[in-house]
């Protein structure tokens, strides 16, 4: 009776049960105290002991000790693709030096020293010729149509489509080195000269009151209202339409310019520096490749772009470096357009034409 009594005591403290309460055979106390069971709700977690699991890593080795663990099938390497190779195209046995190259549809334009020619299925057809001074720049704008090759003695034609010859607009005097065209709207620089088109009129206007005594090298714009422009003594201009606002970079002669949008442009430097524009400023001049001059840049993403210049150069832009390309020539590359990161023209020198493309090992 009186275990009796201790256990229900027991119980009331509200600690453990004992269980189960029950007297002796000799009944004096418990036979068997049983499992202490635990009733605030709270384990001694430090006395489970759990089983292995068949999904458990190995366990890793000691420090200093050796690895004798299998090593760990990773899979096959990831299949980067094709690779990408700059390859001659057939010149067509033109050996004029070619200055610029863009290009609409299945049609690729070439600005030369004797001619502008069009490659098509590796045939090229002489669509405008210079009489001598020959062409620097030749752009096309895909949408409007509206497209310009510009040159020596400040000789402009215009592009009409898939007529044999193009139109000679004007003979201006000063050499043109610079061509940017975009919907209805182009602008031609050269010795002492900016030059605007006048889509109502469609004729080309001096914008007298800009232009300086210096020759402009390079145009490029993201609208109308945002256009920058490049000179040989390393300066760079912003034209707001209206007004020409010039930016010192210190650097010398900036060859080509080229962006995806108002803040993102790339100017390339004969002394083989590039610079690059973020909406607010010029970053400063930087070596890149072998620094070799450069003299051509065509941008086709934030992320891709591709920079031509002397010896063969080639440069390519991933979005945060530039890095060498093998272009399997020495001659000098003055101009560079593609439609995409894999399709991608340069020309230069001694007829020299290079295409860009995928290549199956």
């Amino acid at each position: 009776m009186r275990w009796m009594l201790f256990g229900m005591l027991w119980i009331l403290s509200g600690c453990h049960v004992l269980l189960p309460l029950s007297s002796g055979a000799d009944g004096r106390g418990p036979a068997d105290l049983g499992v202490v069971a635990d009733v605030t709700g709270v384990r001694d977690k430090s006395l489970d002991i759990e089983p292995p699991r068949d999904d458990a890593p190995p366990p890793t080795p000691e420090s200093g000790a050796p690895d004798t663990r299998p090593p760990t099938d990773t899979g096959p390497a990831p299949d980067t693709g094709p690779a990408l190779v700059w390859q001659p195209v057939s010149n067509g046995s033109t050996v004029e030096h070619l200055h610029g190259v863009w290009g609409i549809s299945n049609e690729v334009y070439v600005a030369g020293a004797e001619a502008v020619w069009r490659v098509n299925s590796g045939a090229w057809t002489s669509v405008a010729s210079s009489n001598g001074p020959g062409f620097w720049r030749v752009r096309i704008d895909p949408s409007s149509k509206l497209g310009f090759a510009v040159g020596g003695n400040g000789i402009i034609h215009r592009y009409n489509g898939t007529a044999v010859q193009w139109p000679d607009l004007f003979t201006f005097g000063g050499t043109l080195y610079g061509l940017w065209v975009q919907g209805t709207s182009a602008v031609a620089v050269g010795v002492d000269e900016i030059w605007l088109w006048d889509q109502v009129m469609e004729e080309w206007g001096p914008a007298s009151a800009l232009t300086g005594a210096t020759t402009y090298t390079a145009v490029w714009g993201s609208s109308a209202q945002d256009v920058w422009i490049a000179d040989y003594a390393g300066s760079l201009h912003h034209f707001n339409g209206t007004t020409l606002f010039k930016t010192t970079t210190g650097t010398s002669f900036i060859y080509g310019i080229h962006g995806t949008g108002p803040n993102d442009i790339h100017a390339v430097v004969t002394n083989g520096t590039v610079l690059h524009y973020d909406g607010s400023y010029w970053s400063q001049p930087l070596v890149v490749g072998t620094g070799a001059g450069l003299r051509d840049v065509w941008a086709h993403s934030a992320t891709v772009a591709f920079a031509v210049g002397d010896s063969g150069t080639i440069l390519r832009y991933d979005g945060a470096s530039w890095s060498s390309m093998t272009s399997g020539t020495t001659e000098a590359l003055y101009g560079v357009w593609g439609t995409g990161p894999t399709d991608v023209y340069a020309v230069g020198t001694n007829g020299t034409m290079l295409h860009l493309s995928p290549v199956l090992p």
